[in-house]
This record gives C-alpha cells, structure tokens and sequence, in this order.
C-alpha cells in the first residue's frame, strides 16, 4: 500500500515525500517518488517523530500509516506540521487489535484530521478507473 501511496503524492505534485521503514531493502523506493528514508531502529522510538518534523522543517502536511501499527498512528499524526492549513493523517493499515493513539490535543484545535480509508477512499465501482490508469502506465 505504501508504494501506491507514495505514486499517488508525486501525481499530486508532492515535492518531498519521506518513507519510514525497518526494512532497509525497501529503500530503493526512489523509483516510486521517494526522496527521504527514515529507519526507526536508528533512532529512539520516543523521539521518531522529531526526526520527521526536522526532516519537513516543521511537519508534514500528510501523513499514512499503513501497516496497522498503532504506534505508528501515533507518529504519524504527531509529524505533521501545526499551522493554517490543517495537515491530514490517513490510517490505511489495518491494526491487529484495539489501541490507543495519545496525542497532543493542541493539534486538534488546529483541525488536524484523523481519517481511516479502505481502498484508498474508491468505492469497488471505481476500481475500474485505478485499472485504466495502470493499463495506461499512469500507474506503476
């Protein structure tokens, strides 16, 4: 799901899109938009999210979470920026069992969403359309 995601932010004309993985292998994403990599086991869990906001210089406007890890939830929604416009924080993985994400409430004062999506929002009567595009190579 990831890589989808990451073709989708550069078709929307992200600039900078920042992927964090365990798996080092994985890192060879750039052929999908990738332009920064980020490997929790470097860093201490407490503080990877700092690592993200450095990395944006303030946050990111959008962030995904798709492994269903409620700690990563949890980074995801606390790397994105506080100002103006309200950043988004979608959560496409699916999480194994119940958990609690903790955050800093003043985010949502600054209307950060927290939004859940299956099939990255397409109902399956659109599944057609994502077909097209592949056929057409606007997706890999």
């Amino acid at each position: 799901v990831s890589m989808e995601i990451a073709q989708a932010a550069k078709l929307s004309g992200a600039s900078r899109l920042i992927r964090v993985n365990i798996n080092s292998e994985k890192f060879r994403a750039r052929l999908f938009g990738i332009t920064d990599f980020l490997n929790p086991r470097d860093h201490d869990k407490i503080h990877e999210f700092f690592v993200i906001v450095e990395l944006s210089q303030g946050g990111v406007n959008y962030s995904f979470e798709c492994i269903g890890s409620v700690a990563l939830m949890q980074v995801a929604f606390q790397s994105t920026h506080t100002s103006v416009n309200p950043p988004i924080t979608i959560v496409a993985g699916v999480p194994s069992g119940p958990g609690t994400i903790d955050t800093d409430p003043v985010k949502l004062l600054f209307s950060h969403a927290l939004k859940g999506t299956i099939l990255g929002g397409y109902k399956p009567s659109q599944l057609h359309e994502l077909v097209e595009k592949y056929i057409r190579k606007v997706l890999v």
